[in-house]
């Protein structure tokens, strides 16, 4: 891999031979290219220099002159989904283009008509690359799920086959230019593996990529593969490292190759650089200056023009970012998200570490690096990297990158059996669902997978601990939805439950004046008839339980005016409520009990 210098001459591709692989034989299943953000992209054109200074390269005809003026305009739009789409990549002949990502399915653009057809949903993860095959409508996919698949553009309702063999996250593929039974893919353990597409598992694997994997154009002799803040050239037909570019101090994401294979970019988050291929040396550096860039691809007609994906100028606006942040996570985030933020960035400008208003005790709110401490949390941001990147005034757009990567554990409420826990939450984007951890017991995780409908913002600005005010019990009346607090003791946080308002047992439901009563029934109906957890009975005035208290303490009421938000609730109900096994069973232990 520190080999500084490059062969004079090529190997000789047209008769290679490749030692077979001794690894288990493919699975079914597979997938396609690198995960980025979905949102507006500005495109960046930027046009280097032909080299003549003998550094052996072939630059195009088109010289400096000929691109003046070289503008992008928009010839149309298509949308097919709304999850995030991370790669894309034209046939051959330009008619066909498949774009993929998030929702783990191949979208077929027909690009005469426009027209669209869609691959099942075979990866269970992530699609990361898409690429198609040389002359050929057949394209392969690459996924998080550790599997590549082959399918068809002109029938893609099944899966070709599949390819398995890699032990982690796969992260991007490639055919070969002119043996186009022939591709690679790599994965994030730094692995490369060669596969034919005519047997069913990898006729070699080496290691050297973990990013991006690209052969070069038009011969193929080379393999450019992104690892660290590296790019690494390796012989096609040995797999023997050529040369090591390294100049990137952070990690290369995007690697093209120009249209002759003469020089290639390498991309990270800061830069983007074009290699001489002949040199091995740096022709041509671009820096970001605080704009954020995804990829980057070579014209195939100017070869010396490289066009720049990614997010700029008005797109580092509060008020774009602020849309972005609605559309996706305008149901799972509050104001309380926006308030916390501004303290994570305050922390961020003035080092120092500031107190829970709620509770008056300190917060870490990032400075633990991930280990959880038994503190009273609003909310915990696990790597301030994302603040440090971004200009002081781009409040929105880190906001929505902490909380596209995970790192900002905010406020919210899950719903777990026949309950809802004030929690707080991070966003995994390899399976599109959320973790929480719950205050009570030490920051315990309540688990991982939680669907995005399983999570809501909080429905008031109540404190977990603090029992909410309750301004509706004057006018609460039977069949009246409400959620209302409770917790097992008092050191614990308040938890929400479902209930009813239920009648009077003295009520003439023909004549009811339940409502102007000062006791109120609270029915849970998830239980059945016969429980002692049916029915509790509440004073309006001072919100207490009276008689005898069965277990643990009730606080606040909160009456229900969303009618999703009944249905949500209704949807956990127990498909049949049979009788708890045990006489008095605080709410917690029935929760457990019908999971």
């Amino acid at each position: 891999m520190d080999n500084n210098s490059l062969p004079d001459d090529l190997p000789n591709f047209d008769d290679i031979g490749f030692l077979e692989d001794d690894e288990e034989s493919l699975s079914s299943q597979d997938d396609v290219e690198h995960f980025g953000d979905d949102g507006f992209l500005e495109d960046n054109v930027e046009l280097f220099p032909p080299q003549d200074d003998g550094d052996g390269r072939n630059p195009s005809e088109h010289d400096t002159d000929a691109m003046k003026g070289f503008t992008f305009a928009e010839v149309g739009f298509m949308r097919k989904c709304n999850s995030k789409v991370v790669c894309c990549h034209f046939s051959s002949d330009g008619k066909l283009l498949a774009s993929a990502g998030h929702d783990k399915k191949v979208v077929l653009w027909n690009m005469e008509t426009l027209q669209t057809e869609t691959t099942p949903e075979d990866h269970s993860l992530i699609i990361t690359d898409v690429r198609f095959r040389p002359n050929s409508t057949q394209l392969a996919t690459s996924s998080f799920d550790k599997i590549v698949r082959l399918w068809d553009a002109a029938n893609p309702t099944f899966s070709l086959q599949a390819y398995s063999g890699h032990s982690s996250h796969v992260l991007s593929l490639d055919f070969h230019p002119r043996k186009n039974d022939f591709f690679c893919s790599c994965d994030d353990i730094n692995e490369i593996r060669f596969w034919n597409i005519s047997q069913y598992s990898s006729i070699r694997r080496f290691k050297g990529g973990s990013t991006q994997v690209r052969f070069q154009p038009r011969v193929g002799h080379l393999l450019a593969a992104g690892s660290g803040s590296s790019v690494s050239l390796f012989d096609v037909e040995t797999c023997r490292p050529m040369h090591t570019f390294q100049g990137h101090s952070a990690d290369v994401s995007f690697v093209c190759w120009d249209p002759n294979g003469d020089y290639f970019a390498s991309m990270s988050q800061e830069r983007v650089k074009v290699w001489s291929i002949a040199t091995g040396e740096c022709i041509h550096e671009l820096n970001f200056n605080g704009n954020i860039y995804h990829s980057c691809v070579f014209h195939p007609s100017y070869s010396t023009l490289l066009v720049i994906g990614g997010y700029e100028g008005k797109c580092q606006s509060d008020e774009f970012w602020e849309n972005h942040i609605k559309q996706k996570w305008g149901r799972v985030i509050g104001d309380a998200v926006y308030k916390e933020w501004k303290r994570h960035v305050a922390i961020a400008k003035d080092g120092v570490l500031l107190k829970n208003q709620h509770t008056n005790q300190t917060a870490s709110m990032g400075s633990f690096s991930g280990v959880w401490p038994n503190l009273f949390l609003a909310s915990y941001l696990e790597d301030f990297k994302v603040l440090n990147v971004q200009k002081s005034n781009n409040f929105m757009m880190s906001l929505y990158f902490s909380l596209e990567n995970g790192s900002f554990w905010f406020p919210a409420q899950v719903y777990k059996g026949l309950m809802i826990h004030n929690v707080l939450v991070s966003y995994d984007s390899q399976s599109n669902t959320f973790q929480a951890r719950y205050q009570n017991g030490g920051w315990r995780c309540l688990g991982k997978n939680i669907e995005w409908d399983m999570v809501r913002a909080p429905s008031v600005d109540t404190p977990p601990y603090v029992v909410h005010l309750s301004h509706c019990l004057d006018t609460l009346k039977p069949e009246d939805h409400i959620e209302i607090q409770w917790r097992p003791n008092t050191q614990s946080p308040y938890d929400w439950w479902y209930a009813v308002i239920g009648h009077l047992d003295s009520c003439n439901k023909n004549c009811c004046q339940c409502e102007y009563n000062d006791t109120l029934i609270v029915e849970f109906r998830q239980y059945p008839e016969i429980s002692n957890m049916r029915r509790i009975k509440l004073c309006r005035k001072t919100n207490e339980e009276e008689g005898h208290r069965i277990g643990g303490y009730y606080g606040g009421i909160r009456k229900l005016q969303n009618h999703n938000e009944i249905e949500t609730w209704k949807k956990l109900f127990p498909l049949q409520i049979q009788t708890p096994p045990v006489l008095y069973m605080f709410p917690v232990a029935a929760h457990f009990q019908i999971l």
